[in-house]
């Protein structure tokens, strides 16, 4: 393992040398006048950016204005130039600005993907994108791409946006299940390192801008696409794209439905201080999920100063779950002799309907070249439902009063079954004002306002036992959340550009149990940020940022709950904790960015920093007066994460490979937390030491076909943590995945795309040791998991 990190290590150090060593191209490049000069000159209307969802338009507020659609003639232009530029360009539809420049003239840190490195490897969903770029962990169920931590944070540490707005989502955690999100409908993936005032301060460890494509052009696009999952059935997908422009209307159509499945193995033991095996248990589990996505979208240029849009969305995901489970555990008497087998047949059958509709429109009006107001309306809407119904078939054998020889006798089956029903609502209603103003050369100053309600219920009911309540899951809760913010970009000089705001959010939220309790909370938060870039050259960046932000603690965890369970160390009492306070962190992130090749490549290096104040972490302790274990969240005091990230994409052109492309990044991870409750200094739960993607393309003109290869590896995490007076270390084995894909552009609209995904399969195993109080080792569940890979092809036809 040495030789190979090593070796990876001198490639990797070759490949930065030689980048760094090519000359730039000083005509491929605006001037660092010129580029000052667009954000100094007044722009009228029909000239500003024609995507509000941009980085650049969180910067300044979450709605600015857009461009009036090209003419017909430069429309036949810009296809003349996309052209020539490029011996083959698969699976690219409509026009896209150039990822490389947005991201060298943002005034803060952010990276990036275009759509055509989105539909490179015919990704399913947007976490099947998320896992390949920088700094993104994946967890959750292993081969779904469900959960997104950048940088190892725990989940509610990554701030998760689709088309500027969070997105509410049948999690407790706030968190977005990005497999949810179909590719298809993505235009492009922001992965925002230090915010602005402009945007939500829930984003600790990072945000993630997911912007949903936009009516730039006329387009018609259709894709169509089959694929296989080892020893199982056939999966599919369709997708539309189509836009129109008529006068000063455009429009355009985005539509799909996807069939997804995944199909998982785990076998568990368990070993006591003996080394004797007193449990085995294995799992099959199968899962179908049929994702249906709708994203429409609407533009009225009202006037030569106003702009109507309006802009619905759906995504509904059907989800049925299989799994056929069978345990068997043994006791032994003191002197080794069996003394009790217990054989139990678990069988799960469960459906899931997770709608979630938005409806939002924006207007923008120009005031006059110098002054521009953006106001937005949205109303969005959560309805999820679960049904599981569980059959446990369970034959004891005892022997505890039965001599060693005597026939053993076999108990009678017990069967039960259990129908349960879980229903989540949540509805929010979001106003947004903005103004932009330029102030004189040197300051654009931007100012907004923010109000937002929402209301969410949760309520699970077993159907057998009508008086059996969850009261985790039963609850109502409300917030009403009020933003303020100011912003001036000020350009210091030609090369210098420092963006300096503020921003203030009070939330108040209810919280009412499933007994009645009902209690409320207020907090408020003053967030300061500030962005400095310096143009060292026309095409290299040094990049500093400073900004606080903030986690929300969950909702369940604010609901004055208690849930009793059997008490033990295996099932402690459950308690919520209305007195949680919000995660608070002081970040800082330094870096320098260099383009090249005519903005084809690009090599970031970046270093970061939070402090984090009032961590939260669900934590078992013991009562002294019941003992009985609970499991309670709880602010654990300070805290802090650290790292390097590393990104490069470039053509190999300087080393003689000009048809060679590479796409990798690399992530060095730390963290420390110092935990009041027990004075011990750890790293977070489960955050990995580094993590790493290595990816290549490689095109052959002659015969129309380009294939790539990326491959994401992640480590093995070591951890521990208490379990009332026992230690629990936890050991996750060293998870990677292999994707590839072949494409064939077989006419000038019509391109065929062969792809892998996780090929060879995919292993997720886990080691759970527990140390009693004097250190000696009680017992150990070795988890082993494993899930198919998954190929396929897809059409993609232009009309």
């Amino acid at each position: 393992m040495k030789q190979s990190t090593s070796i990876f290590h001198l490639s990797l150090t070759t490949i930065i040398l030689g980048i760094l060593s090519q000359p730039a191209n000083a005509q491929t490049f605006p001037s660092v006048a010129s580029v000052e000069n667009l954000i100094q000159q007044p722009l009228p209307l029909s000239e500003w950016t024609n995507n509000s969802h941009s980085a650049d338009a969180l910067k300044q507020s979450n709605f600015t204005s857009a461009q009036i659609p090209p003419s017909e003639e430069e429309e036949e232009e810009e296809e003349e130039e996309e052209e020539t530029a490029s011996d083959i360009e698969l699976l690219v539809t409509g026009e896209s600005d150039n990822p490389i420049q947005q991201r060298l003239d943002a005034p803060n840190q952010v990276i990036i993907i275009d759509r055509q490195e989105i539909e490179r490897f015919n990704d399913g969903t947007a976490g099947d994108v998320l896992r390949r770029l920088p700094g993104v962990v994946i967890t959750g169920p292993f081969d779904e791409n469900r959960d997104v931590r950048l940088r190892g944070f725990g989940t509610g540490f990554t701030q998760i946006l689709i088309d500027g707005q969070q997105l509410p989502d049948n999690r407790d955690d706030r968190q977005v299940q990005v497999n949810r999100i179909p590719a298809s409908a993505i235009e492009r993936i922001e992965i925002i390192r230090t915010p602005t005032a402009g945007q939500n301060s829930q984003g600790v460890a990072g945000t993630i801008n997911i912007v949903l494509k936009q009516p730039n052009r006329p387009i018609g696009v259709l894709d169509a696409g089959v694929s296989f999952l080892e020893d199982r059935q056939i999966l599919g997908n369709l997708n539309l794209l189509y836009g129109q422009r008529q006068g000063d209307f455009s429009y355009q159509i985005s539509a799909g439905v996807i069939t997804r499945g995944t199909e998982k193995f785990k076998d568990r033991q368990i070993t006591d201080a003996n080394g004797v095996i007193t449990e085995i248990d294995i799992e099959d589990e199968t899962k179908n999920f049929v994702d249906y996505s709708f994203a429409p979208r609407f533009r009225w240029q009202l006037s030569p100063k106003d702009v109507l849009r309006v802009e619905p969305l759906l995504f509904l995901t059907n989800t049925t779950r299989s799994t056929e489970r069978n345990i068997n555990s043994t006791n032994f008497f003191g002197n080794g002799r069996l003394q009790r087998l217990r054989e139990r047949e678990q069988l799960l059958q469960e459906s899931f309907r997770d709608l979630t509709w938005r409806m939002s429109g924006v207007w923008e009006h120009e005031f006059n070249p110098n002054a521009q107001m953006n106001l937005g309306l949205l109303f969005q809407k959560l309805e999820y439902t679960q049904d599981k119904t569980e059959t446990i078939t369970i034959i004891d054998q005892n022997f505890e009063n039965n001599p060693a020889n005597t026939p053993r006798p076999i108990g009678s089956p017990n069967t039960n079954t259990s129908n349960e029903i879980r229903n989540t609502n949540e509805q929010e209603l979001l106003a947004t004002l903005g103004f932009n103003f330029l102030l004189g050369e040197n300051h654009r100053l931007s100012a907004g306002f923010e109000g937002s309600f929402r209301d969410r219920d949760s309520n699970r009911v077993d159907l057998q036992n009508a008086d059996s309540v969850d009261v985790k899951a039963n609850y109502e809760l409300s917030e009403q959340l009020f933003s303020f913010y100011l912003q001036d970009e000020i350009t210091l000089s030609p090369n210098h550009l420092l963006t300096a705001g503020l921003r203030l959010e009070n939330i108040t939220s209810n919280a009412t149990s499933s007994d009645g309790v009902n209690i409320s909370n207020s907090n408020t938060e003053l967030n300061p940020s500030l962005s400095y870039r310096y143009r060292v050259t026309p095409n290299t960046n040094f990049r500093l940022g400073v900004a606080r932000t903030i986690s929300r603690p969950a909702f369940n965890s604010l609901i004055p709950f208690i849930n009793t369970r059997r008490g033990d160390i295996g099932q402690p009492d459950e308690l919520g904790n209305p007195e949680l306070q919000p995660e608070t962190a002081w970040g800082v992130d330094a870096g320098v960015e260099r383009t090249f090749g005519n903005n084809t490549g690009v090599i970031g290096l970046n270093g970061f920093i939070r402090f984090i104040d009032n961590l939260i972490e669900t934590q078992i302790t013991q009562d002294p007066n019941t003992n009985r274990f609970r499991q309670q969240p709880i602010n654990i005091g300070y805290g802090k994460a650290y790292g390097v990230e590393l990104d490069v994409k470039s053509s190999m052109a300087f080393i003689g490979i000009p048809n060679l492309n590479l796409s990798s990044n690399f992530s060095l991870l730390g963290s420390q937390i110092q935990d009041s409750f027990t004075g011990e200094s750890r790293p977070f739960n489960e955050q990995p030491n580094y993590v790493m993607n290595l990816g290549f393309d490689y095109g052959i003109p002659e015969w129309n076909m380009t294939f790539g290869v990326n491959y994401n590896f992640t480590p093995q995490i070591e951890f521990e943590q208490l379990a009332g007076t026992n230690t629990q270390r936890r050991i996750t084995r060293s998870i990677s995945s292999l994707n590839a894909f072949v494409a064939f552009q077989l006419q000038e609209n019509l391109n065929l795309r062969f792809y892998g995904r996780n090929i060879g399969g995919i292993n997720s195993d886990r080691i759970n040791t527990t140390f009693d109080q004097q250190n000696n080792f009680s017992n150990q569940l070795v988890d082993l998991q494993s899930a198919p890979a998954i190929y396929g092809f897809n059409f993609s036809w232009n009309f």
